[in-house]
């Protein structure tokens, strides 16, 4: 159902504030805001989960509103494309 997916994404995401970058030998971690822009959404969700879905592509689950993104850059640039919105993804 979508409530356990949601659910699943909240288990698997977590939203920092920038500046707050910790990690864990169990998460890569993503910055997303560039990536947001390119689809044309604005970053300023309170609540935003992720989960690497492929190797290709990330979910985002945010506002109920499902983002497929193409993640080919974040990976070439170890996951680092922009320094404001980090996110933890379990790998």
């Amino acid at each position: 159902s979508a409530d356990s997916l949601a659910e699943s994404l909240e288990q698997n995401g977590t939203l920092l504030p920038h500046d707050q970058l910790i990690v864990h030998h169990d998460t890569q971690v993503l910055l997303c805001r560039a990536a947001l822009q390119k689809v044309s959404l604005q970053p300023v969700l309170i609540h935003t989960y992720t989960y690497v879905y492929t190797h290709t592509h990330i979910y985002l689950y945010m506002n109920s509103i499902y983002v497929q993104l193409h993640i080919y850059s974040f990976l070439m640039s170890r996951f680092r494309i922009c320094h404001e919105w980090i996110l933890h993804v379990n790998t």
